[in-house]
């Protein structure tokens, strides 16, 4: 790297901080001339404590360098088999990119490798249950070669897919495993991930999810997003809980309005539709049926708010119009 952070200076407020606890402290209380010598001598005791079964002052060590702003290839590779000594596959499998950024040699290909065994289990127990299934799941190429650093985003793009087929307890399935798949740590996603995560279980939760933490955790992470999608499933959970105690009309009345702001989303003319007992369909893309049934929906969506402003009026206003 081409300049390297002051670790001598930082180095004694790590060892304060830890003291007796870190048991590598006296080897690392040499003085050194240049910061790549003391790089290398955490470096070395990092890999000196894996080896020793020690693999939280391991891991503490390398994480320290990270923090220092150390990008260095053997400080990933070390990393990502600390991980996997610790059943942490997933947050291992998530650093392979950052390696992948520094090295395209026997250091990704090693640290790969080691992953390997394990991803090839996550998967043969994808592929049981997609064979216990009593119809043939779509997207099963998805699952048939999955380059590591996709491993996350591939589960749940086909996860997904099985959702809009009546596959709900497939998609669970697959969560599942993924959660199961060593030691789960959904704050290690990057949040694009943590999102589509938690779309998924929002979206599960209507059929099959039955893990109440994990739903309201879900909820959660939707929480912040601006995406109309997401914004649209942490509503859909209020519209349950209107009808719930018997406020139908305050129900169509928060759809109507997130409508209004996010103009034709499906999920929401499909929710209003249900209401008057009328199916949403979704035509061809691009095709003239397609966009004549747009329009037909549009028209009835303004029908619907205008009869809705209307009821809201008051019967002497509505004479004034007249």
């Amino acid at each position: 790297m081409a300049e390297w952070p002051p670790l001598r200076e930082r180095l004694p407020q790590l060892l304060e901080r830890f003291g007796d606890e870190l048991g590598c402290y006296q080897e690392l209380e040499g003085s050194w001339e240049h910061e790549e010598e003391c790089f290398f001598a955490v470096l070395r005791q990092a890999i000196q404590c894996r080896s020793a079964s020690d693999q939280a002052t391991s891991l503490m060590l390398l994480e320290w360098l990270r923090d220092q702003g150390v990008e260095h290839l053997l400080v990933f590779d070390n990393l990502i088999r600390g991980l996997i000594d610790s059943d942490r596959f997933g947050e291992a499998t998530l650093l392979l990119s950052s390696l992948a950024d520094l090295d395209q040699g026997e250091v990704l290909q090693g640290a790969t490798d080691a992953l390997l065994t394990h991803q090839q289990a996550l998967r043969s127990n994808l592929l049981e249950h997609c064979n216990a299934q009593q119809w043939e799941p779509i997207g099963l190429p998805l699952l048939e070669t999955i380059p590591p650093t996709q491993l996350h985003g591939r589960l749940f793009d086909f996860a997904h897919q099985q959702i809009g087929v009546g596959g709900a307890a497939l998609a669970k399935a697959v969560l599942e495993e993924l959660m199961q798949w060593g030691q789960w740590s959904l704050d290690a996603l990057p949040v694009d991930l943590q999102r589509r995560w938690a779309q998924l279980v929002v979206e599960l939760g209507e059929q099959v999810w039955q893990h109440l933490p994990s739903y309201r955790e879900a909820l959660q992470r939707l929480e912040g997003s601006d995406i109309a999608d997401h914004c649209w499933q942490g509503l859909v959970v209020e519209l349950m809980l209107q009808q719930d105690i018997g406020r139908d009309k305050n129900a169509v009345q928060s759809a109507l309005r997130f409508l209004v702001e996010h103009p034709g989303h499906s999920g929401a003319l499909t929710w209003l539709s249900a209401q008057q007992d009328v199916a949403y369909e979704h035509g061809l893309q691009c095709a003239s049926a397609d966009r004549v049934l747009k329009v037909d929906q549009a028209l009835a969506r303004d029908a619907l708010i205008l009869d809705h402003l209307r009821k809201l009026m008051d019967p002497i206003d509505l004479d004034t119009f007249n």
